[in-house]
């Protein structure tokens, strides 16, 4: 694949540079798995779960986990081309090669990615074609797999719940089968006494006339339904400790730590409220620890306390003072992605914002007090203001609300009072002035196993209308709507309560070359309704439909341990606006079934006030006027000059922090390093000549600087020289006057440099391109900006580029203009910066002692984020 990657938009995504990453020798492995996300690195990357099954298996003896993810569609065209099967990210090995193919099913949407990744990989699609072979075994787990019929014939087994102790036994299952040599059949038979484990073979549905689900026959006996998985234990379920961190940027960039797993609020609507239950939660002590080494050993700025409600974790305000206090020194901020109105302290939010204000999300659901109590949401409006004056009264700017349309028994003034709830928030003057709102809206998509799980879904029609009113309601400087897609909506809610008809319109779609539909840009409305015409398949028939209450789900054979008499109570509760009680704070109220009542949850503790203000009112100082200045010059070699230049900031700045580098900050409400980069080299690029300033609060001999930073960074970037020099020295954004390169024809391009056609070019006064950028185009002289070309022989030559104000010129733009090589075989040329010019009054080496009673100047505008 590496002779392709020149050829691809970002090929970061398809080269295995993560930190902390694992690979092992999978030919001596019992068991060899591939973890597939069916959607891009970015969005795969930033899944916990993933992570966590990742680096649980890697450290089983006798296992080794390799990861997958969705090429982009141009990669996949260049696979196809080329003939090039999808392959692990760590070692290479084709997908086909592997004992067991493993997928994590999120969305719905995704589905056409898994029959993609599965062509892609020379797997067959249906689950009957690899019961003969040497095949590895699909395996799907994950929110989806709470309903996984409608990709039911594809994959041999799902497992349905917690992984942590149920993924170890199917792999030692599955070994134990490899000893035995025994056939697939015999495989799934062991697997089925597994808990969680769900056979889709070992079941058979029949239908109505209607087209609804007459029975689910049991195929095999003593198997008649599965059980949901669930870890009992969170502080004794395996948690990664040194986790992978990304080069290249994914949705998600930080560490992420679950503080508890489960919720026990009871929102009509969340799927996760219900097949998550009982609330599990981890001990204080053992997140500070789980933090503590996950912030040693990645680097991290950041880190992200997960849960569906974090606001409810018992000890909430005090673990955030005590992990904001122990890492303040590191300017490591703390986010809370999943907040609630009611309860949320002035301790929590002074705590969040201690370091830096990392964005305020508020989730009210529904505009009225009378939908939320439909939907069991337990505030009403004026706390919900209360709550933005807080906030907006500690300095946030912004402020972003969740609200969903074509909720049950929704009526037009509900959504009317959206708009005017959101105006009213958006209308509180802040410390800091009128707070910018973003209202993102989204269509309700019934899910299983949850009490809406009978109710019609809005059609594509009444979301628009819903949005429109919305949209009239909302408007003016500093606010924003944002909306999901209403025909994505739609299709969500066909899979989400499908069957195993629509096996079949799957397969259509990945004939018709379907793929990330998850993607606004990737999605085709017109396209799926032409799949579902020709399948002759009503889509309404499963979105639209409401469900009759003695009808027979698709799902009944999956048991979520919770009890349908409740659903259908709670149900009726929402049909007479009535409330029900947090279990966690009124003891156990109309059994849900779940719970076992053995300690489900400590009791609350508001500890911890006084540390996060103490905190937050020293946020923004710097540590000391005095500073000393070290500049690094380092190569970047092989998969690393892939590396835009966002993501070696990013890489530098947690490279700091896992060496140990007393490294100096700036004021503010963001506090960033105080890191600065001389100019980059284009991505793709290779360089033996890049600078990088660092200011640190206490001076360090140069060498130990070189170790410890040689230490901290990734494969493919070594520090070559690291020099100390004044305070007040030219900004290294400044100080470098031009760079040298060579380029160098591969074998397999047809071309030539002609000594000539260089002599031509220098020849000329001047030598005008139209340079073509992301924000459009524009004309430079290129000609002033190169100092010589230099052919070497005719698969070589050197080339001097001058940095000057305004554009630069690439080595590559210089190339096509001087020497006319174009297209592909320009891309697979290999250029490496050599060397760097500095101008003359710039100190590379200073051999005396730092000014250590100065403060430097301004180092110009390039920052780390």
């Amino acid at each position: 694949m590496d002779n392709i990657l020149d050829l691809v938009q970002t090929p970061g995504r398809y080269l295995p540079m993560e930190m902390n990453a694992v690979k092992k020798d999978l030919g001596s492995a019992r068991v060899k798995i591939a973890l597939c996300f069916p959607d891009a690195y970015e969005v795969g990357f930033s899944h916990l779960g993933v992570r966590i099954l990742y680096h649980l298996i890697n450290d089983m003896e006798g296992m080794a986990c390799d990861r997958a993810y969705a090429p982009w569609t141009d990669m996949e065209n260049l696979m196809r081309r080329e003939g090039i099967p999808l392959c692990s990210h760590e070692s290479g090995l084709p997908l086909r090669d592997f004992d067991v193919v493993g997928f994590s099913l999120t969305y719905e949407l995704c589905y056409t990615n898994v029959l993609n990744i599965l062509d892609l990989s020379g797997v067959p699609l249906k689950a009957a074609d690899r019961e003969e072979g040497d095949w590895p075994l699909v395996l799907g787990g994950g929110p989806c797999a709470s309903n996984p019929e409608p990709v039911a014939p594809f994959f041999d087994a799902f497992l349905f719940g917690d992984g942590e102790e149920a993924v170890p036994q199917i792999l030692e299952t599955v070994a134990r089968w490899k000893e035995k040599a025994g056939k697939k059949r015999d495989l799934l038979e062991e697997l089925s006494g597994v808990e969680g484990v769900y056979i889709p073979s070992f079941f058979e549905p029949e239908y109505n006339a209607d087209g609804t689900v007459k029975e689910i026959r049991a195929l095999k006996k003593g198997y008649e339904s599965v059980k949901r998985r669930i870890v009992s234990d969170l502080d004794s379920a395996y948690f990664p400790e040194k986790p992978m961190v990304p080069v290249i940027e994914p949705v998600h960039d930080r560490l992420a730590v679950e503080i508890a797993r489960g919720c026990s609020r009871g929102c009509r609507f969340c799927h996760a409220g219900v097949v998550c239950r009982p609330v599990r939660e981890r001990s204080p002590e053992r997140i500070k620890e789980i933090i503590r080494n996950g912030l040693a050993s990645t680097g991290y700025e950041e880190c992200s306390l997960l849960s569906l409600s974090v606001g409810d974790y018992s000890c909430v305000s005090s673990l955030l003072a005590d992990v904001i206090k122990e890492h303040f020194e590191d300017r490591v901020s703390i986010s809370l992605p999943s907040l609630r109105v009611k309860g949320l302290s002035d301790e929590a939010i002074d705590a969040i914002e201690s370091v830096k204000k990392t964005g305020f999300t508020l989730a009210p659901e529904a505009g009225t007090e009378r939908l939320r109590r439909v939907i069991n949401k337990d505030f009403t409006e004026e706390e919900l203001i209360d709550t933005a004056e807080r906030v907006f009264a500690r300095g946030w700017l912004g402020m972003k609300l969740y609200f969903m349309v074509g909720l049950p028994t929704e009526t037009d003034e509900d959504v009317d009072r959206i708009a005017r709830l959101a105006n009213r928030i958006a209308s509180i003057k802040g410390v800091r002035g009128k707070p910018r709102v973003t209202l993102s809206l989204s269509g309700f998509v019934p899910k299983p196993h949850t009490p809406f799980q009978w109710e019609g879904q809005l059609d594509e029609e009444g979301i628009i209308k819903a949005r429109d009113r919305v949209r009239d309601g909302f408007r003016g400087r500093s606010k924003k709507l944002k909306w999901h897609d209403p025909a994505m909506t739609a299709l969500e809610g066909v899979f989400s309560r499908g069957d195993r008809r629509l096996a079949r319109v799957l397969l259509l779609a990945h004939e018709k070359g379907r793929k990330f539909d998850g993607w606004s840009d990737g999605f085709d409305k017109e396209a799926w309704a032409e799949i579902f015409s020709e399948a002759g398949v009503d889509p309404t028939f499963y979105n639209v439909r409401e469900r009759g209450l003695g009808e027979v789900f698709p799902w009944d054979r999956l048991d979520a341990r919770v009890d349908k008499e409740w659903l259908l109570a709670e149900r009726e509760k929402a049909r007479r606006e009535e409330r029900t009680p947090d279990c966690a704070e009124t003891g156990c109220v109309n059994s849900c079934g779940v719970c076992d009542h053995r300690g489900i949850r400590p009791e609350r503790d508001n500890a911890g006030s006084t540390p996060a203000r103490t905190l937050a009112a020293r946020r923004g100082k710097d540590d000391t006027d005095v500073f000393f200045v070290y500049r690094l010059r380092y190569a970047r070699r092989g998969p690393m000059r892939f590396m835009g230049q966002l993501e070696v900031i990013r890489l530098y700045s947690r490279a700091v922090r896992r060496a140990g580098i007393p490294i100096r900050y700036s004021q503010g409400f963001t506090p960033l390093p105080r890191i600065k980069f001389g100019p980059s080299p284009p991505v793709g690029v290779a360089s033996e000549a890049e600078y990088v300033d660092l200011d640190l609060t206490r001076s360090l001999p140069e060498e130990e600087v070189k170790r410890r930073m040689g230490s901290a960074l990734p494969e493919g970037i070594e520090v070559l020289s690291v020099e100390s020099i004044p305070a007040k020295s030219t900004p290294i954004t400044a100080a470098v006057t031009g760079f040298d390169y060579v380029v160098i024809i591969p074998p397999g391009v047809e071309a030539v440099f002609m000594e000539d056609d260089a002599d031509k070019f220098m020849a000329l006064d001047e030598a005008p391109l139209v340079q073509k950028r992301e924000k459009g185009e524009r004309e430079v002289d290129i000609r002033s900006r190169v100092k010589y070309i230099n052919v070497e022989d005719q698969k070589t030559v050197k080339l001097g580029l001058k940095v000057v104000e305004g554009p630069g010129v690439k080595p590559l733009e210089l190339i096509e203009y001087v020497f006319g090589v174009a297209g592909d075989d320009l891309k697979r040329l290999q250029v490496t910066r050599l060397d760097a010019k500095f101008m003359r009054a710039s100190p590379i080496r200073y051999s005396g002692k730092p000014d250590r009673t100065r403060r430097g100047p301004s180092r110009g505008k390039r920052r780390t984020r």
